[in-house]
């Protein structure tokens, strides 16, 4: 919930023409904070259990089907492309955005404020 009442919000518009800027810092900190727990988890357990499994393929499977299945997962954690590592990458990335963000909605929220304040004097 934001902090600022709303006659606060309607007598900014009023003031400056502009609407209160509607973005949550908090959701999109928390938006963050599980993008960074997916990333972590797929450069952690879920590549270690990639791998395992790839291990246990490569032991179990023979003839064209099985070295399909083996190809298609190289792909994720052994040979370029790396899916899980591009996954892991992209969602770090998505949580450093979502921070920054978050961290910008709140200084302009500041911003309107002091704009109102100055506007008052």
């Amino acid at each position: 919930m934001d902090a600022v009442p709303t006659w606060v919000k309607y007598f900014f518009l009023v003031v400056t023409g502009v609407p209160w800027p509607a973005a949550s810092a908090p959701k999109m900190l928390s938006q963050s904070a599980d993008s960074q727990r997916v990333a972590s988890a797929l450069s952690g357990p879920v590549a270690g259990d990639m791998a395992a499994a790839l291990r246990a393929l490569q032991g179990a499977t023979r003839g064209k089907t099985g070295r399909a299945i083996e190809q298609a997962m190289k792909r994720f954690i052994v040979e370029n492309p790396r899916y899980i590592d591009v996954g892991a990458k992209l969602f770090e990335g998505n949580a450093k955005g979502l921070k920054q963000m978050a961290y910008k909605v709140e200084y302009m929220k500041h911003m309107a404020v002091l704009t109102l304040v100055y506007l008052m004097i």
